[in-house]
């Protein structure tokens, strides 16, 4: 029953996504959320594309931390600016270079950037979940610490 209610509550948000927009805006949003109709198998999706990109040369338990923050649950009852931004998300990954980019072929030291990734995101958690916008801060200015 509450994997129907919340489908029904992201059929809802999505019909919410594609209201009060221009004509291409509404073009453009459709063919982004018809990556996200259907939730269990889109968050498959989402999580095999960060699976097959993170490169093998990164610790197992490093690689499913970056994939758990990389792949967030969807919420039971999501805004229609969350539908967006996770449907938006999965453009990202379906994205031709996206295999390409994101394996960091000019890293030699990819565990090192992986780990760095990571901790800087954590840093960022509640500033992001406070809606700030990005800024410059003390943290960038910081030497990375010593590993």
């Amino acid at each position: 029953m509450r994997s129907r209610l919340t489908e029904l509550h992201w059929r809802q948000a999505i019909l919410e996504a594609l209201d009060n927009c221009s004509a291409r805006e509404r073009l453009r949003r459709l063919e982004v959320l018809s990556r996200v109709q259907r939730l269990p198998e889109a968050q498959d999706r989402l999580a095999r594309a960060w699976g097959q990109t993170i490169p093998a040369s990164v610790p197992a338990r490093l690689a499913d931390a970056v994939a758990a923050q990389a792949v967030p649950e969807p919420p039971e009852n999501p805004t229609a600016e969350v539908v967006l931004a996770y449907a938006e998300l999965h453009t990202l990954t379906g994205h031709q270079d996206f295999p390409v980019y994101w394996p960091c072929p000019h890293a030699r030291d990819k565990a090192s950037l992986y780990s760095e990734l990571l901790d800087t995101s954590e840093l960022a958690a509640d500033t992001v979940a406070d809606g700030l916008p990005p800024q410059p801060g003390e943290v960038l200015a910081e030497p990375a610490p010593a590993r």
